[in-house]
């Protein structure tokens, strides 16, 4: 009895991960939204480095953790080639978006925190997602 109870929690529990996961990878990749809609964003990325009055041009001045850094912080987690990085505000906070392409041909932006180096988020767009995109913007524009 206890063998089959505890099976039936690993199982629905499998399930229950299954689903969970699916459906993260469907709201993050736009599966099943409706057209002219957005897919569930994921949650707030906050870095250490407040930005209050600061101009772009002092951000490289006010990130503790150089671009550099950043960059070989994403290379190392997905190697490939460095498609762009830059430093930036987000949420009031200074972060880096670092771009690289696998050799797969996709492409991952990590958002590195300035202040700490750690990394906030990853998202990934593939080529057949831009290709969509593409014949997408092409329909609107008939």
């Amino acid at each position: 009895m206890k063998k089959t109870m505890s099976a039936s929690i690993l199982s629905l529990a499998a399930v229950l991960t299954v689903v969970g996961v699916s459906t993260i990878v469907a709201a993050q990749s736009g599966a099943n939204t409706p057209a002219g809609s957005t897919a569930a964003q994921p949650a707030t990325v906050k870095g250490s480095i407040v930005i209050r009055t600061a101009q772009e041009s002092d951000f490289p001045s006010l990130a503790t953790v150089p671009l550099q850094q950043a960059i070989r912080t994403a290379l190392a987690q997905l190697p490939g080639s460095l498609l762009k990085a830059e430093t930036e505000e987000e949420n009031g906070t200074l972060v880096h978006h670092i771009e690289i392409v696998g050799a797969d041909k996709t492409m991952t932006e990590f958002t590195i925190d300035a202040g700490t180096g750690a990394v906030l988020a990853t998202s990934v767009d593939t080529a057949d997602d831009d290709k969509r995109k593409e014949a997408k913007d092409d329909e609107d524009d008939d």
